[in-house]
C-alpha cells in the first residue's frame, strides 16, 4: 500500500469518539496496509499479513467483500475530494480484481472461498463451496454501481459491472445469477467449519437479490429484476425458519451435514443482521427475535470467558460461538473472544439506538425487557443506555489492543492478550463499520 496515500487520506478523524488506543485513523491506516501489500496483485485484500502460524496471506472472497464495503462507506462520507478519489481508485482496483478472480474460477466455481495473492484460485483442501462470498461481493459492487450511476457514469457501469446478457459475464450479474441458483444449496458458514444452510449467508443473499433487482430495473433489465425478486421472496421464507421459538434465539445453521455440531448460538447471526440489512426491517436490529438472540449471545460469553468476570468496567468480550475450539493456531483448544465479534455487538446497539431514535413509536418497556435493561423509563434514557452499552464493547476492544492500536484476530479468554492472525483486516473493518454508526 502506498504510504503517501495513507498520509493524504487520513489527516483527520472521521468519527465522533476516540478511545485510549484505537481510533478510526489508525484502523483505516492498518486496514489499508492489507490492501495490495508488497508481493500481491492490485485489488488484492489479504486477510492478514501473517504468512505462518496461521497463514492468512490470501484474498478471501468474503473478507475482501466486507472490507471493500467498508472502504466504500468511508469514501461516501469523506468530504475532501482528493481523499475521496483515492478511495474510489481502490474500488476500481477491486472491480478489476473481481473480474480476474471470476474469470479464473468460472461461473460454477464462484463458491471458491479464497485466492492466492497472484490471483490463482486456491485449490488445496478447504471448506467449499461458500455461497456467502458471491452475495456479499454483489452487495458491495451494487453499492458502487449505484454511486457511479448517480455520478453520471452509467456507461462505465454497463461495460464493467452489469450487463444483461446471459450467460452472465459481468461481475455483478455473475454473482447475482449464482446467488439466485444456489441460495438453497448447502455450503460452509462464515467460519468455514459447518456445512448446511446458514442464516448469515441467507441474509446476504436476500440483500444481494433485492438490491440487484433494483439495479437491474434501473438499467432496463426488467426480466432479471423480476427473477431476482422472486428468488428473494423464497430466501425470505427460508430465513424465517431459522427462528427457534423453543430455544428463544435465531439458529445459525439448519440442516447441518458436516462440521462442528454446536448449540447454533453464534455471533454470525448478528453479522448476518448487519450484512443483510436491506433497509426494510426484515430481521432488522429492532426485530424482537434479533434482540433475544443478541442477549443470549452476550450472556453465553459472559459465563465462559475469564476476562469477562474480572473486568466489570468493560463491555463483554464476544467470541464466535460458545463451543469454539479454535484458538487462532489450533482447532483442538479453547476458543477465544474475537475483536470483530466484539465490534459487531457494539455496532448492533448503535444501529438499534439510531433506528429507535428515528422511530415515532417505541415501546420503551418492551425493548428494555427484551434487552434486560433497567431504569430506562423514557425514550431518552433508553437511547442513552443503548449507546453506553455499545461503547462498552468498544472499550473492551480498546483495552486489549496494543498501545499503537494494532488488533489481531483474537484476545485470550484467560488474560486478554492478543492471539491468532496479526493485524486481521476484518478486525479493522469491523471497528470502522461500527464507528461509522457513532
Amino acid at each position: 500500500m502506498n504510504y503517501l496515500l495513507i498520509a493524504l487520506l487520513f489527516t483527520a478523524n472521521l468519527f465522533a469518539v476516540e478511545f485510549n488506543k484505537i481510533d478510526d485513523k489508525k484502523s483505516l491506516e492498518l486496514l489499508l496496509n492489507n490492501i495490495h501489500p508488497s508481493g500481491t496483485e492490485k485489488g488484492v485484500v489479504v486477510a492478514s499479513p501473517s504468512k505462518s502460524q496461521p497463514n492468512y496471506f490470501y484474498h478471501w472472497v468474503r473478507d475482501a467483500a466486507l472490507v471493500m464495503s467498508t472502504i466504500f462507506d468511508v469514501m461516501v462520507v469523506e468530504q475532501d475530494p482528493i481523499k475521496k478519489n483515492q478511495l474510489k481508485s481502490l474500488m476500481y482496483d477491486f472491480v478489476a480484481r473481481v473480474q480476474s478472480n471470476q474469470q479464473a474460477s468460472g461461473f460454477f466455481n464462484l463458491g471458491e472461498p479464497k485466492y492466492h495473492v497472484d490471483g490463482r484460485p486456491f485449490t488445496g483442501p478447504w471448506g467449499r463451496p461458500q455461497h456467502d462470498g458471491p452475495a456479499l461481493r454483489a452487495v458491495t459492487l451494487i453499492k458502487f454501481a449505484n454511486y457511479l450511476i448517480d455520478e453520471g457514469q452509467e456507461q462505465w457501469v454497463r461495460e464493467n459491472l452489469y450487463t444483461p446478457e446471459l450467460p452472465a459475464l459481468s461481475p455483478i450479474k455473475m454473482d447475482l445469477e449464482y446467488t439466485a441458483i444456489y441460495f438453497n444449496s448447502h455450503g460452509f458458514d462464515y467460519w468455514e467449519e459447518v456445512m448446511g444452510l446458514h442464516f448469515s449467508t441467507a441474509m446476504a443473499q436476500r440483500r444481494a437479490l433485492l438490491s440487484g433487482a433494483k439495479l437491474a430495473r434501473r438499467l432496463g433489465d426488467n426480466g432479471a429484476a423480476d427473477f431476482y425478486e422472486i428468488k428473494a421472496q423464497k430466501v425470505s421464507k427460508l430465513i424465517e425458519t431459522f427462528w427457534n421459538p423453543n430455544k428463544g434465539h435465531i439458529e445459525s445453521t439448519l440442516n447441518q451435514t458436516r462440521g462442528v455440531y454446536k448449540s447454533q448460538l453464534d455471533v454470525s447471526v448478528i453479522l448476518g443482521v448487519h450484512h443483510g440489512d436491506n433497509g426494510d426491517g426484515f430481521f432488522g436490529v429492532e426485530d424482537s427475535r434479533v434482540m433475544a438472540t443478541a442477549v443470549k449471545i452476550e450472556e453465553s460469553f459472559k459465563q465462559i470467558y475469564s476476562i469477562n468476570k474480572s473486568q466489570d468496567h468493560l463491555g463483554t468480550a464476544i467470541g464466535r460461538y460458545p463451543e469454539d475450539t479454535y484458538d487462532g493456531y489450533r482447532t483442538d483448544r479453547l476458543g477465544n473472544p474475537w475483536f470483530l465479534a466484539t465490534f459487531a455487538m457494539g455496532e448492533y446497539y448503535l444501529r438499534l439506538e439510531k433506528r429507535l431514535r428515528n422511530s415515532s413509536s417505541v415501546n420503551i418497556q418492551d425493548v428494555c425487557h427484551r434487552l434486560q435493561l433497567s431504569g430506562c423509563d423514557s425514550k431518552d434514557k433508553l437511547l442513552s443506555k443503548l449507546r453506553n452499552k455499545a461503547l462498552g464493547f468498544f472499550k473492551r476492544a480498546d483495552y486489549h489492543a496494543d498501545d499503537n492500536g494494532h488488533m489481531d484476530e483474537q484476545m485470550s479468554r484467560f488474560n486478554g492478550f492478543m492471539m491468532g492472525a496479526r493485524d486481521l483486516t476484518w478486525s479493522y473493518a469491523a471497528h470502522i463499520s461500527a464507528a461509522l454508526q457513532l
